[in-house]
């Protein structure tokens, strides 16, 4: 299968850099939480998925706090989410947020650009270890289990530290969607997946 990391998740489920290898198994709304004003304000705290997808299946934690966000994705080997396999945590820097927006199915929401700090990929499985290492994955060797290894600037990624994303989101019913991040333009629509606050 084809093995993909979508920041913000996939950054947040967000982004169109992917990094994959073939596998085996407007308003500058930023600044420190104090003096926060605007749609910004809505993105804080923790927004969470369930377990999703159809193999291999997912769970996602969303974090913002002031003008930054980071964002975890743990995925299994089953439906259940109970084995793990690997872990993907994104952090993101200098969140701002535009006006708003109207989206291609004419539903409002929000455009925002952040600038990417890191990308780290966790093995949390001994299969994943394995096939890592036999890989070589990301021009990386020695992949050891439950150990985060940054892959901005590796041989999978040509995503570079302080690189400038464009996404977007709109909130609905309490619940959170984004879109797909590019450091080209900004989408014109959101993902499926749900985030709710916790």
């Amino acid at each position: 299968m084809i093995r993909t990391f979508t920041i913000i998740p996939a950054l947040f489920g967000i982004t169109a850099l992917i990094i994959s290898a073939c596998s085996s198994g407007g308003g500058g709304n930023s600044g420190s939480s104090e003096n926060l004003v605007g749609p910004i304000t809505d993105l804080q705290g923790i927004w969470t998925t369930g377990c999703r997808g159809n193999g291999p299946y997912s769970k996602e934690t969303l974090v913002f706090s002031g003008s930054s966000f980071t964002t975890q994705e743990i995925n299994y080997y089953d439906s259940a989410c109970e084995n793990e396999e690997w872990k993907t945590n994104v952090t993101g820097s200098s969140v701002s947020v535009g006006d708003l927006f109207i989206f291609d199915d004419n539903t409002a929401g929000y455009q925002f650009s952040f600038k990417l700090q890191t990308i780290e990929y966790m093995p949390l499985s001994e299969d994943d270890v394995q096939f890592l290492n036999e890989e070589t994955y990301c021009g990386v060797e020695n992949w050891q289990k439950n150990v985060a290894v940054d892959l901005i600037n590796k041989d999978c990624s040509n995503i570079t530290k302080n690189t400038q994303l464009l996404s977007a989101f709109k909130l609905v019913d309490g619940r959170l969607y984004l879109g797909m991040s590019s450091p080209t333009a900004y989408p014109t629509s959101v993902l499926d997946t749900a985030y709710t606050k916790q």
